[in-house]
């Protein structure tokens, strides 16, 4: 409150020294250069009772055209795959008025965590009214710029420091541009893309094999497509939040030269090796008679890889309509499983000998590289477990 308020018991007289109970002067009142950081840290545990510092903060200062001060705080994320919602503070004149009010705050940004005082907002009205009001929207589109030209000077200025807490801030960044795309455009030079190995990108910089960017959306789950990823001198770019599912299609929407392939969708085109377009129907048909998989689509080719004997890829467009699905709880229907296709690696030396094995050993071999290529795209059913123990036990007959 703008004034001083004292807290008194009764019969007991006000001494001198007595300091009020509230703040007169709250930080963001302040000019930017008059803050500390322990200031401004402290002010974030006092308001939201977070013990987790914020990853860095925006100190809004305007006078023109409009008078609008405040702080927004970007603060951590503790659970990688669910944005935790934020709490935005609307005051007039230090006077509190509500939280998250999405007519003055982007949604958005209600990710966020802060404060905002408007003296201009009028404080007896509707929400529809500030739907419809000229000036408000005027705020909520200076507040998003300020975000936006505070992000783009961190990249600029502290590109360490900005790919430090980029995880944390990128499903903020990519809610964003996917609910307001004017912000997309002031961000999508300076929003980056974690590689497999490590480093951080932008858009620019993403490694592409034609029109093509692979990407990972779990790399415990295609550990085994990542390793034959690196093995090969191949890189790809790491979506494991829930947000990405629909950032990927969004991207595909605004840069239509791009397609994001995941890695375990199209990886026999990125590991193929020359001339193997020559597809080997011998060890096709020994496959389609072993496993009498009907639904399941088998190729074979010559990969880079040697030391695999097949892969198992998955229809991408097919494989997005069910992990969306599966989001919304199947509210659209239950879109099923994506097709799979068996990729038989004819340079694997395995897979070499097989025409020249019996019918039996051919289908024990060729059910369990089968069991091998699905270990390394999911896990296997309980069914599906017992059935590749008992193979292997069989398999270990082998020897000797």
């Amino acid at each position: 409150m703008p004034y001083e308020i004292y807290f008194s018991v009764a019969g007991v007289e006000k001494k001198e020294e007595e300091k009020p109970v509230n703040n007169t002067t709250p930080l963001w009142l302040k000019a930017p250069k008059d803050c500390t950081t322990e200031e401004y840290e402290d002010f974030y545990r006092d308001t939201f009772m977070d013990m987790n510092l914020p990853l860095f903060w925006i100190h809004l200062n305007v006078d023109y055209p409009f008078r609008l001060k405040g702080i927004l705080y970007f603060p951590k994320q503790t659970d990688k795959l669910q944005v935790m919602p934020g709490e935005i503070k609307l005051f007039s004149n230090q006077v509190y008025i509500a939280d998250n009010i999405k007519e003055v705050v982007p949604e958005f940004l209600m990710l966020l965590k802060g404060v905002i005082d408007c003296p201009d907002l009028p404080l007896n009205v509707s929400r529809s009214f500030l739907q419809n009001d000229g000036e408000v929207a005027k705020i909520s589109k200076h507040i998003t710029k300020k975000v936006a030209d505070k992000l783009t000077s961190v990249f600029k200025n502290e590109r360490k420091s900005y790919e430090s807490y980029w995880d944390d801030i990128s499903p903020f960044i990519k809610f964003g541009c996917i609910k307001e795309e004017k912000f997309y455009d002031r961000v999508k030079d300076i929003m980056l893309y974690k590689s497999i190995n490590g480093d951080y990108k932008t858009f620019a910089e993403l490694p592409k094999q034609g029109n093509k960017v692979y990407y990972v959306s779990s790399m415990d789950e295609q550990s085994q497509y990542v390793k034959m990823f690196k093995d090969n001198g191949l890189d790809a770019i790491i979506l494991e939040h829930n947000i990405d599912a629909h950032f990927v299609s969004f991207l595909e929407y605004k840069e239509t030269d791009t397609k994001f392939v995941r890695i375990d969708s199209e990886i026999g085109e990125a590991l193929k090796t020359e001339g193997s377009d020559v597809i080997n129907e011998t060890v096709v048909e020994i496959f389609k008679r072993s496993l009498n998989k009907e639904k399941l689509t088998i190729t074979a080719q010559a990969l880079k890889t040697a030391d695999t004997p097949a892969i198992i890829t998955i229809n991408e467009y097919e494989r997005r309509m069910s992990d969306i699905s599966k989001i919304y709880g199947n509210m659209f229907g239950n879109a099923g499983p994506a097709s799979e296709t068996l990729i038989v690696n004819t340079d694997n030396s395995v897979v070499k000998k097989l025409p020249a094995l019996d019918s039996e050993k051919q289908e024990l071999l060729c059910k369990h590289i089968y069991d091998l290529a699905l270990i390394s795209q999911r896990k296997l059913t309980a069914e599906e477990l017992d059935g590749f123990i008992s193979r292997s036990v069989e398999v270990l007959g082998f020897i000797g």
